[in-house]
């Protein structure tokens, strides 16, 4: 049977590679459970990663950068603040 699911660890470090390539990511953070040091995550949690970018409204307005990572089930992006 072939395995198709990645970790959550594979799927951080794709994120990473890519995210070092594009100049306008200044930071990203792993946050919610997966982030969790006294409660680690379980098999069902999510992995959320949090981006702070120049110009947010590509990331908002499109999953087409989600790709680079890896095949994905769901997304949810949503805007943090008001400020562009």
């Amino acid at each position: 049977m072939k395995q198709t699911a990645l970790t959550y660890g594979q799927l951080t470090g794709r994120f990473v590679a890519w995210a070092q390539t594009q100049p306008d990511i200044h930071a990203a953070i792993v946050v919610g459970s997966e982030a969790k040091a006294d409660r680690p995550a379980d098999g069902w949690s999510d992995l959320d990663i949090v981006i702070f970018v120049t110009d947010p409204e590509p990331y908002l307005t499109s999953t087409d950068w989600l790709k680079n990572t890896g095949d994905f089930w769901i997304t949810l992006t949503k805007p943090t603040t008001g400020v562009k």
